[in-house]
Formats: C-alpha cells, structure tokens, sequence
C-alpha cells in the first residue's frame, strides 16, 4: 500500500477505529488510514510512526488542530476518542469547573 501504514487495508483500518468508538470528521478520516492507532493507557488515540530504530507517538486530536505552543487541547464532552473538530479546542490549561 503506498503512502500508507503497512497491514491492514484502508477500510480496515477505517473499520477497527470506528469499533473502537472512534468519532471523526469525515474530512479527516484520513489520517486514520495513514498510520497505526491505538488508544493509550489514558484514552488517547496514538498513531505511531516508526522511523528506523524509534518509534514516535502523536495524538491523534494534534494531528487534527495541532499542537498548541503553550497549553492544552481539551474534549468538549470529556470523550478522548471524539475528535471532531467542533469538539476539540485549546485551553491555557486552567482547570474549568462547567
């Protein structure tokens, strides 16, 4: 498969996200062909690149906003595996009683 992560299929791997409770915009589905995910031990959705004898992580919800300079990104509904774009967006950092 070229350009994309090595095993499974591009609808596979669309379908295995999707059965793990991935929510994502349909214009951003993308991404979740073009590594392999997974959820971390605190709920995040990790891609992971491997480059020779490492292997990075990145968030998922970074590769859709970005990684903020200063500050955090949160989830509107406390959901980490929502990564819609109208339910991620940055914060300082303080916590925010709602």
């Amino acid at each position: 498969m070229a350009g994309g992560a090595p095993g499974y299929g591009a609808g596979e791997r669309l379908r295995r996200m999707r059965a793990a409770g991935v929510i994502i915009d349909p214009e951003d589905a993308w991404l979740l062909v073009e590594l392999t995910w997974g959820v971390d031990r605190d709920g995040y959705i990790r891609g992971y690149l491997n480059r020779g004898k490492r292997t990075h992580a990145i968030a998922l919800h970074h590769c859709i906003i970005g990684q903020p300079i200063v500050g955090i990104v949160k989830f509107r509904n406390k959901n980490k595996r929502d990564v819609r774009r109208e339910n991620i967006y940055y914060t300082d950092g303080r916590y925010v009683c709602r």
